[in-house]
Formats: C-alpha cells, sequence, structure tokens
C-alpha cells in the first residue's frame, strides 16, 4: 500500500501535460532470531537467542516532463543523508533511448544475472547473495586474502554507480560504471589518485523467453590500494586487475521456480604489499521455490568462499496473511573458523505498507 503525499499536475499551452508526485511506503518486522557457533578458542558451542524488530519509511519520486522524458528518485528515510550525497537511493531518468540511473544501483553483471532467493525474516545474513566487484566487492577480496598474519587496506569501489539500460523485446543489455573510490589517506581525501583508486566496468546481457530467463555479465576492476599513511603506491605490488564473468539460468517448471548461479574471477589480486598475481576463483549458487495457496517454501545453496565469502544453505518459508502481512521464517547454515558450523534462524511477522 503506498500513499500519495504530494501531486502536482501541469497545464502547458492547453496541449501537453506534465506531472510529479511523490509516494510514500513502508516495511517492517517483528519476530525472534537466534542460533549458535563452535568457538574454536573455547571449543565450547555459543547460543542466542533474541527479538528483532525494525521500521522503515521509503519515499518514491517520479514525473514526466512536456516531452514525455520520465524520470524519478527514491530513498529510505534512514538513508536521507547519504542519498542527499549520492551513495544511497537512486535517480533516473527514462524514455526511447533507455533507462539511465545514477547512487547506490546495482552494477550490469549482477542486475543481469541477480541472486538466487534467499530465506528468513531477516535474511539471516544474506547468505544467498553472490559476490560482485562493484559496490564494494573488492573490499571482501584483499580483506580476505590479505596472507597469514598481515592486514589489507581495503580497496573500494565508489558511489555513486551508473546503470545505462536498453530493452528491445525480451532482451535487455546493461552497462555500469563505478566512480573512484574516495580512501583517507593519512587524514586526507584522496580520490581519484594513484594512492587509492579503483574502479570497476561491467556490461551485461538478460534474455527471457517464456517462463525462463538467462544473464550473462562480464565485469573488470583496475585500481591501486595505498600501502600505509604517507606512503607512495608501488604499481609492481599494488596494482589490482581483476576481471569476473557471471551467468545465471532461471525458470519454472511445474510450479517450482529454479535458479543457478555460476561466476569465476581472475587476474591480479593486490592488498598492501601483498598481491597475488595468478589469482582464481569460483562461485556456485542455486535456489528453488514453490508456492501453494498462501504458503511459499523456498531452499537454496550458495558458495563464494574463493571469492572471500562463505559456503552456506538454508531452508524457509512463508504464509501470506494477506493485506501486506506475512509470517516469515528460515534456518541458515555457514562453515566458519573452527572445527564446526555456524547455525541461524528466524521467525516473525513481516509488514509492508
Amino acid at each position: 500500500m503506498k500513499k500519495v503525499l504530494l501531486a502536482t499536475t501541469m497545464l502547458v499551452a492547453g496541449a501537453s501535460v506534465a506531472a510529479a508526485e511523490v509516494t510514500l511506503s513502508g516495511d517492517a518486522r517483528m519476530g525472534i532470531i537466534g542460533g549458535g557457533i563452535d568457538n574454536p578458542a573455547t571449543a565450547q558451542k555459543e547460543d542466542a537467542t533474541a527479538f528483532t524488530s525494525r521500521a522503515r519509511v521509503a519515499f518514491t519520486l517520479s514525473g514526466e516532463s512536456d516531452s514525455g522524458l520520465s524520470f524519478g528518485a527514491s530513498f529510505r528515510a534512514d538513508n536521507a543523508g547519504a542519498a542527499a550525497g549520492g551513495t544511497a537511493g537512486s535517480v533516473f531518468i527514462s524514455g526511447a533511448f533507455g533507462k539511465l540511473s545514477m547512487g547506490d544501483v546495482d552494477g550490469a553483471a549482477q542486475k543481469a544475472t541477480g541472486h538466487v532467493a534467499g530465506v528468513g525474516l531477516t535474511g539471516l545474513g544474506d547468505l544467498n547473495e553472490s559476490t560482485f566487484l562493484g559496490a564494494g566487492g573488492l573490499n571482501v577480496l584483499t580483506q580476505a586474502f590479505a596472507g597469514p598474519g598481515q592486514t589489507a587496506n581495503p580497496l573500494e569501489t565508489g558511489d555513486p554507480t551508473l546503470l545505462y539500460e536498453y530493452s528491445a523485446g525480451d532482451f535487455t543489455g546493461y552497462f555500469s560504471i563505478t566512480n573512484p573510490a574516495d580512501i583517507t589517506t593519512g587524514g586526507a581525501g584522496a580520490l581519484n589518485t594513484l594512492a587509492s583508486n579503483a574502479e570497476a566496468v561491467a556490461i551485461g546481457a538478460t534474455y527471457k523467453f517464456g517462463d525462463y530467463a538467462i544473464g550473462l555479465g562480464h565485469e573488470q576492476l583496475k585500481g591501486y590500494v595505498n600501502a600505509g599513511p604517507g606512503a607512495a603506491p608501488n604499481p609492481a605490488v599494488d596494482n589490482t586487475n581483476l576481471k569476473h564473468t557471471v551467468v545465471s539460468v532461471s525458470g519454472t517448471v511445474a510450479g517450482v521456480t529454479v535458479k543457478g548461479l555460476y561466476g569465476k574471477a581472475s587476474g591480479t589480486l593486490a592488498g598492501a604489499n601483498v598481491v597475488r598475481p595468478g589469482f582464481n576463483g569460483k562461485q556456485y549458487a542455486a535456489s528453488a521455490s514453490y508456492t501453494t495457496g498462501a504458503i511459499t517454501g523456498t531452499v537454496f545453496y550458495a558458495d563464494d568462499s574463493a571469492l572471500g565469502g562463505v559456503a552456506a544453505y538454508g531452508i524457509g518459508g512463508s504464509y501470506d496473511l494477506g493485506g501486506g502481512a506475512k509470517v516469515v521464517g528460515g534456518v541458515a547454515k555457514t562453515k566458519v573458523a573452527g572445527p564446526g558450523d555456524a547455525t541461524t534462524f528466524d521467525l516473525g511477522v513481516s509488514l509492508s505498507f
């Protein structure tokens, strides 16, 4: 349900009509969340259960020019400050030329392939999500592969991302590029300098045929990371050049919606005086969902551990109460450092307004 806060209509020369409006929507949840993890330091099982709740409000702005150009923006109230600076929310214009968006939007490879389905009231850590080089994905890699006893400085791609989309029939193409990262170095901003600079460029495409779809994306990230406050860059060590190709296939078979994803990254991965010129990593993910009446069940498996993530699987379900209310719950398990696994669960009510 959405509430219209403001709507304006302007008549121009008695012929053309331009309109703009702002709508308000929201979501909320309440329930319990818990789980346990084997602590390798104490060799003990650690369990905890807690209440969880959240309420969020989102603003959606839309309009159309006299010439038929569509435009709009959206952001959440809790991200209003970041949205004003371009690192949250999004802004777009669209027309016969396609759609151009900026802000906290997906890169082309991610837009074309997406993630497999997740479970749980809270998302349970979004373990179903795959790794992409844009929007901070490289930071995960540099931290994960710093090496024994070493800590890599983060090398992140920055927001806002520019995303271009064009559709023709069942085909949609995508192109994106991220802003150079703005990393603080020695107390000063280092925007687009050799000391700290990372930029991801990506292309992607989606083709739909009946109840099925295939997505393909390719992204490349180049950049430098500073070896420390005040230190000069060393291209021989600190140069990162990664490529990532990902493909997804989805469809509905006998009432079951399935999706699979495969990605491979390769190239030179560098951190603070840490370099892996022959880096290769693969990721896999799959999910299946089935709905009967008001009940939906979902299972997933995802493994991006070779790209700095984890291997995880989960099962969950929901019951639609109608009117925007659902009972939602799930269980997820993931491999963590040490001898055991981590298991998390949640259960509660989700609300949409």
